[in-house]
């Protein structure tokens, strides 16, 4: 164990000086700040986090049927983050005014598959869809997506993925061309197959992600008819679509924007999750001259966007 200094603010961050090796580091997060520290930790280039947040709304939600409700952890809000030194480094200096505390911590290399395992049991998504593991069974009635749980991010249970998913059951129609930007996991990917999609798209510009999601559209009888590509956003991108879903960080969704202006015709639809509700504004007013709202939904700190191209 290298030594460390386990208060922040103005203090030199010393969790080991060897470049290329790996460290994990709990760190002990600001209530307030929490979904701030969710937004800004997708930046860097960890291989592991676990968010662990007792005060989410989630845990109460009235929606759970009780046998999928997760259990409620207890302690304080915390971040267990697993990766290169030279990055948790990163973290701990950019990153300082939303945590209280960190510490090094003896872990070894930390199967994530395992344990996001352990807390995925499954959930229902919008009205018919049910997102669950190849250990739970389909439900009745439902729209059933079979995901293993990885190191992507979205197995259906944060909120910007269910907003996602409920807005696609809402505004797909039968047969739409749909390209997922930043597909992760390929959860949303599959959620439009299963809904009625013609054709999907999945486009992601981290190569990790990969395994896991091409291993999630075998699970799925029709995640054949999902294509995974590698790129940056929509640039490149020839092939016309009729609806666009982006669960990805606020300045990239601004990014983005001009890009969807090729792919997508007029009444042509775009879903955009991954805001914080104070950011909705800034996102907005980069769509607006092409773009009206046709909807906009909430769940506790995020929200989701349905536009429609009108020029």
């Amino acid at each position: 164990m290298c030594p460390h200094i386990d208060r922040l603010g103005g203090i030199a961050y010393d969790v080991c000086q060897k470049r290329g090796s790996m460290t994990s580091v709990e760190v002990r997060l600001r209530p307030e700040s929490i979904s701030e520290f969710e937004e800004m930790i997708a930046l860097y280039a960890l291989d592991g986090v676990e968010i662990v947040n007792p005060n989410d709304p989630i845990y109460d939600d009235p929606h759970w049927n009780e046998e999928e409700r997760p259990i409620k952890p207890a302690g304080e809000p915390h971040a267990l983050l697993y990766g290169a030194v030279e990055v948790i480094q990163s973290v701990l200096s950019d990153l300082t005014h939303l945590m209280v505390s960190w510490k090094e911590v003896e872990t070894e290399e930390v199967d994530w598959m395992k344990k996001w395992a352990e807390g995925f049991t499954g959930i229902a998504v919008g009205e018919t869809l049910f997102i669950h593991p190849p250990w739970v069974a389909p439900a009745d009635n439902k729209r059933n997506v079979t995901l293993l749980p990885g190191m992507a991010f979205g197995t259906g249970s944060h909120e910007t993925t269910r907003l996602s998913a409920a807005a696609l059951e809402k505004w797909i129609k039968q047969g739409d061309r749909v390209i997922d930007v930043g597909s992760g996991s390929g959860v949303l990917s599959l959620c439009a197959a299963v809904l009625g999609a013609g054709s999907v798209l999945a486009i992601e510009n981290d190569p990790k992600t990969f395994s896991n999601a091409q291993e999630n559209l075998s699970l799925n009888s029709f995640g054949g008819m999902i294509r995974l590509t590698e790129g940056d956003l929509l640039l490149g991108v020839e092939e016309p679509a009729d609806m666009i879903v982006a669960n990805i960080l606020p300045p990239i969704l601004i990014q983005m924007a001009p890009q969807t202006l090729s792919v997508l015709p007029v009444e042509g639809r775009i879903i955009l999750s991954g805001i914080l509700n104070e950011r909705v504004a800034e996102v907005l007013q980069a769509y607006q001259e092409h773009y009206k709202l046709l909807e906009e939904t909430s769940m506790n700190e995020w929200s989701a966007l349905v536009l429609e191209r009108v020029v």
